[in-house]
């Protein structure tokens, strides 16, 4: 991704193709239509970055001319001065912006990106590249760097090694190398996708092809031959760039097709050619040398955007794209360049404070965060571990409902009822409400949880999120024969319909591998509509299949444009005309159900006569978007009292 600036391997044509590889990166972070395969310009950088650095020190290896510690101080002085401006600037704008525990997660990133190893950090803390809080992550794209910074810091080492053994340098010997490390990454990209997208392993392939470029450089392609090398690798890469998506198993075999591309041009590159004049022209040239400081500024308003849910307006997207190009043209003019060729030391001794001190402030607040972080970090932990006591309290998420017998451990007690909550992430809603009253109204609680699931049977979702291959009908099923062997009193169904009936939308746009659409026997799922009908269809089979059972139908709660912890004004909420319109839909359905289906409706809990606030006062009424938080729940309680109570006494509310 850094560029090399030694005039002796400068070559214009790879400061075009770094020009395509940067635009094609932003324009994907933008959403911009048509470019769902954007991401592949990363994949062009780290063939570039093994072209360019094994050109660099090879022949002084061969010389005897290399010098290890100068090799890392030059990659010191290229890379570090517009990182350690970045990560201040990120880590200023998040303390403006952040709630605490964003704050003190992204210190956490920062300080892993400081000591090279974000790829380390995001391989463990997201779901995937592409997740709805992955995109939230002012330094998310670091990771990328990071993948560089590693292969600098082994392969000097391994090119020394093999100016020492004749016969590692063996044409049959690097093609094997190339080819197991191709099998490595299609086998980790596989079985294990994150760690192949975030960690070096999986990328040796992309940056060996470009490393082995060097050997085969002097060879001059024809003119006519170069310029359909050319033609064929803007190709590849185009249409890698228009073609893919983060659906797709990446990297493996398929990123051959954007790395194989630059790599024709890059061999190509040095026969002067109409293709080789476009990647020279003085507009590609200055992005080319300015690609590093715009990957590095590009992505951090980006992902502040998403964070505090703005949408992407096509002058939006144009207006971060133009600003992150004028930050990179500052910085690289202001600040980079002086520091790498100034002979003052001043610039020098600048970026050294300034490392230290973005490194200090990171590592203080993930080891001394302030009260504020801490008390805030403590009440989130709590609220997990609840989650995760609540899960095994039951039934353990995403096994399968392979151990659903033990639920039959909650016992009906000997003058009480039992009760049974089945339902997605909102039945722990439920459960903790009911929790507190329960015993006193002599309840024993079963809870049923799938996250992102509804309690429905006949469908499945069709989606690529790894929850989703549990969602299904057998899934279900396993469900109904549990019901069937344990008799409770009542069922309450609950979840997070709307989800399922408009699909999961992060900043006003539908995530296209988490779509959490539904299909059944009649329909695919293939949009709203459809998981709309799935929906409807699956609701009124549940209420018929459990029929001789009391059943209690949840309407959902309200859904918030925000969470409460990033909303700094305490003036979160929504019309209460706004909720209903949002359940009109699963609304309009409960009212199809059997007639002996109670409807539970928690308007009055959370709307007063005109809103629904996200606050009451000082306590948030919302963990996060849409699941009540402690406060929202015990707000839930009265309602739920007198429903146990007319369940206990077979009447409806």
């Amino acid at each position: 991704m850094a560029g090399e600036s030694d005039p002796r391997v400068y070559r214009n044509d790879v400061d075009g193709l770094r020009a395509l590889a940067v635009l094609l990166v932003v324009l994907y972070h933008l959403r911009v239509p048509g470019f769902a395969g954007g991401f592949v310009g990363v994949d062009v950088f780290f063939v570039i970055s093994g072209f360019v650095v094994t050109r660099v020190i090879a022949p002084r290896i061969a010389a005897g001319e290399f010098s290890l510690l100068g090799f890392y101080k030059n990659r010191f002085w290229r890379l570090q001065p517009a990182f350690f401006l970045v990560l201040a600037a990120t880590l200023v704008a998040i303390g403006l912006l952040f709630a605490p525990t964003d704050l003190l997660r992204t210190s956490q990133s920062g300080l892993f990106a400081s000591l090279f190893s974000a790829n380390f950090y995001f391989w463990k803390t997201t779901s995937s590249y592409a997740s709805d809080l992955a995109e939230q992550e002012p330094l998310l794209h670091m990771w990328s760097l990071a993948v560089e910074e590693q292969f600098y810091l082994l392969w000097p080492s391994l090119l020394m090694l093999g100016s020492r053994v004749r016969w590692l340098r063996r044409p049959v010997i690097l093609a094997i190398i190339l080819l197991a490390s191709l099998a490595l990454s299609e086998w980790l990209a596989r079985a294990h996708p994150s760690f192949a997208y975030f960690l070096l392993p999986a990328r040796i392939v992309e940056l060996g092809l470009g490393a082995a470029l060097v050997a085969t450089e002097p060879t001059k392609l024809a003119r006519g031959v170069a310029l359909g090398a050319s033609a064929l690798g803007i190709a590849l890469i185009a249409g890698s760039a228009v073609g893919l998506s983060t659906a797709v198993t990446f990297p493996g075999v398929i990123a051959l097709l954007p790395c194989g591309g630059a790599a024709l041009l890059i061999q190509a590159g040095s026969t002067k050619t109409a293709l080789s004049a476009a990647l020279e022209h003085p507009v590609a040239q200055y992005v080319g040398r300015v690609s590093y400081a715009w990957y590095l500024w590009h992505w951090p308003p980006i992902a502040l955007a998403n964070y505090l849910l703005i949408p992407l307006t096509p002058l939006l997207a144009l207006g971060l794209a133009l600003g992150s190009l004028a930050m990179a043209s500052a910085s690289y003019h202001l600040w980079e360049t002086p520091t790498r060729r100034a002979p003052a030391p001043a610039y020098r001794y600048a970026t050294f404070a300034l490392g230290l001190g973005t490194l200090a402030a990171v590592v203080a607040l993930v080891s001394l965060p302030p009260p504020d972080v801490a008390r805030a970090k403590r009440d989130e932990d709590a609220a997990v571990k609840d989650q995760v006591a609540l899960d095994r309290a039951c039934l353990l998420v995403a096994t399968g409902w392979t151990e659903i017998d033990k639920c039959a451990g909650r016992k009906k007690p000997r003058k009480g009822k039992r009760l049974l909550i089945w339902g997605d992430s909102h039945s722990g809603v439920y459960e903790r409400s009911v929790r507190a009253i329960g015993k006193e109204l002599g309840w024993a609680t079963t809870t049923l949880t799938y996250n992102g699931c509804p309690p429905i049977v006949g469908v499945h979702r069709v989606d690529d999120d790894r929850r989703a291959e549990w969602c299904t009908e057998e899934e279900s099923e396993k469900v109904i024969r549990f019901i069937e062997r344990n008799r409770f009193d009542a069922i309450l169904l609950t979840a997070r319909f709307g989800m399922y009936e408009r699909g999961w939308h992060v900043n006003g746009k539908l995530v296209g591998h988490r779509t959490h659409f539904l299909a059944d026997a009649r329909t695919r799922g293939k949009n709203a509509k459809e998981s709309r009908a799935a929906l409807r269809r699956g609701l009124l089979r549940t209420a018929r299949r459990l029929e001789d059972q009391r059943l209690v139908f949840a309407l959902p709660t309200p859904e918030m444009p925000n969470a409460p912890k990033k909303d700094r004004t305490r003036t979160l909420g929504i019309d209460r005309a706004a909720y209903l319109e949002q359940r009109r839909f699963i609304e309009g359905v409960s009212a199809d159900l059997p007639g002996g289906v109670a409807v539970f409706d928690p308007i009055d809990a959370v709307c007063d006569a005109e809103r629904c606030p996200g606050w009451v006062g000082d306590q948030p009424l919302y963990n996060d978007d849409n699941h009540l938080s402690e406060t929202g729940r015990n707000r839930l309680a009265p309602l739920l009292r007198a429903q146990l109570d007319a369940l206990a006494l077979g009447k409806h509310l």
